[in-house]
């Protein structure tokens, strides 16, 4: 659970240039200056003593530096230093720049040699991690936007021909409809990109059967349930689009009138029984922007407000933000941490769970600028049969003059007040941009790509970093608490991770 939340924190932090572009400059930068809190106490039963280690840790760090991005370019250069908030002079200092698709990192940690993260091979690595190491790579490549869109670029590119990009009215033909379920079987039999994203998904969840069987099923969706065999209509006009079947049935709607933005996608069952819904809304004033989004894949008997007593059946696993009794023994040898890898078994009931998944995220008075005077919230709830479920509510403000807070808390319970996971605040300034990066044409050469290293290029990097990877991280862990240590050697343990290295 601790490795899928720094998961979706990492995530987080490398959509933060998307997240703060704005057309009208070329380049932007912040410099920053953050520190943690985090409540180890807020985590389950389970996970509370290593979440106390580590948050020993944690809480005396401040994070420090610039980043500096340009939209049209989609790059982006971060300098950075993770330091002791008492000892800044003993830290991490990091560079991590580049475009979406290949990520440069080096640090003196390194002797500042310079690492790539191909990104376009993240997945089919995330996929050995899991299945070799026990890593749940796979989470943070699923969540990283770049993988995802890369898998289903082709998919929808080919309905993007077939609709003629949506731009105009126009009817597609039931041949165009057979033509394209054919390519969807092509893709979903031949397609890299979109197979690794399949594996990837069936590896993290406790349904595997049903995401297979579900994806392999589309092309047959397509024509027989979502088409039924007959033409299609799609009809644009200034402020609407809608996609309806020759049943008189809305399968998609698009409507944008004075500030506000909605969309709605109503598909029939899948032969399993499971309805695709997502609904988006977003309005935009002059400052502040709200926005609610939706998606649910769920059978059409189940009740909304029903979710199964058995999602998961690992105690650490469950919902990070459940309630947990402090009578419960932490240190029972019998919990197991890697017991996500035996969720499923051949039940039915396991295959075809009711609520397969379900997501809410909503944000309320968004400031549209920054920085401004805001104080904002954002609700997060990731939900179902499939994943271990989330519930999250980030309470945010910032200042004109840059200051910045940032609250991870529980769901409100009313009768409590908030309980807070992990806090940053600090300061996020705009400054001037020193220059313009542009890495879309960044050579390769001279870089270690991570995720292709063979024998004699992993001895040449081991030789090049041991010495300055050892005095660093020995000089920052001999700061370090004694109980952050030992989380993170029990953490390595449980990954596998310390036997893989002691064996090289």
């Amino acid at each position: 659970m601790i490795r899928r939340t720094l998961c979706l924190l990492l995530a987080l932090l490398l959509l933060l240039p998307a997240a703060f572009s704005e057309e009208a400059e070329p380049a932007r930068r912040l410099d920053f200056n953050l520190q943690f809190s985090l409540n180890g106490n807020a985590f389950p039963v389970g996970y509370r003593l290593r979440a106390r280690g580590y948050a020993e840790l944690i809480n005396r760090m401040t994070l420090h530096g610039s980043l500096t991005w340009r939209k049209d370019t989609e790059s982006f250069d971060l300098n950075a230093a993770l330091c002791y908030t008492d000892k800044p002079d003993i830290g991490i200092h990091f560079r991590l720049y580049g475009i979406p698709g290949r990520l440069f990192f080096t640090s003196p940690l390194l002797g500042n040699e310079t690492i790539l993260l191909n990104m376009y091979a993240f997945l089919e690595f995330s996929i050995k991690a899991k299945s070799i190491l026990g890593i749940n790579l796979p989470w943070l490549a699923l969540l990283y936007p770049f993988c995802t869109q890369q898998s289903f670029l082709a998919l929808w590119d080919s309905l993007n021909s077939a609709f003629g990009s949506f731009s105009k009215s126009a009817v597609v033909s039931q041949g165009q409809i057979r033509t394209l379920s054919g390519i969807w079987r092509d893709l979903l039999q031949n397609n890299n990109n979109l197979n690794q994203w399949i594996t990837a998904l069936s590896a993290v969840v406790s349904s595997p059967a049903l995401i297979e069987e579900e994806f392999s099923s589309l092309p047959d969706y397509l024509l027989y349930s979502v088409s039924r065999n007959h033409p299609l209509t799609l009809s644009v006009t200034e402020n609407e689009m809608t996609v309806d079947n020759a049943f008189g049935q809305t399968l998609f709607r698009r409507i944008c009138h004075d500030h506000i933005t909605e969309s709605l996608l109503s598909l029939p069952a899948t032969d399993n029984g499971y309805v695709p819904s997502f609904s988006f809304r977003v309005e935009n004033d002059t400052d502040i922007r709200s926005m609610e989004l939706s998606a649910s894949y769920r059978k059409q008997s189940e009740s909304v407000t029903v979710l199964p007593s058995d999602a998961s059946d690992d105690p650490g696993e469950t919902d990070v933000l459940s309630d947990s009794s402090d009578t419960e023994d932490e240190d029972d040898p019998g919990f197991d941490m890697d017991s996500e890898m035996e969720w499923w078994d051949d039940d039915e009931s396991e295959k075809y769970p009711e609520h397969a998944l379900s997501l809410v995220f909503n944000g309320h008075s968004l400031p549209c600028h920054f920085p401004a005077d805001a104080d904002f919230t954002l609700d997060f709830s990731l939900l179902g049969s499939l994943i271990p479920n989330y519930s999250l509510v980030f309470l945010c403000s910032t200042k004109k003059n840059g200051a910045v807070s940032i609250a991870v808390c529980k769901p409100f319970d009313p009768t409590s007040e908030p309980v807070s996971i992990l806090r940053c605040e600090g300061t996020a300034i705009p400054a001037a941009p020193d220059f313009s990066p542009d890495y879309r044409n960044t050579g390769r050469e001279g870089v270690y790509s991570v995720f292709s290293f063979n024998e004699i290029k992993l001895a040449e990097f081991r030789n090049k970093v041991a010495r300055p990877l050892l005095r660093g991280l020995l000089t920052f862990v001999a700061e370090a608490p004694a109980a952050a240590c030992q989380s993170l050697l029990d953490d390595l343990t449980d990954m596998n991770i310390l036997d893989f290295i002691l064996e090289q």
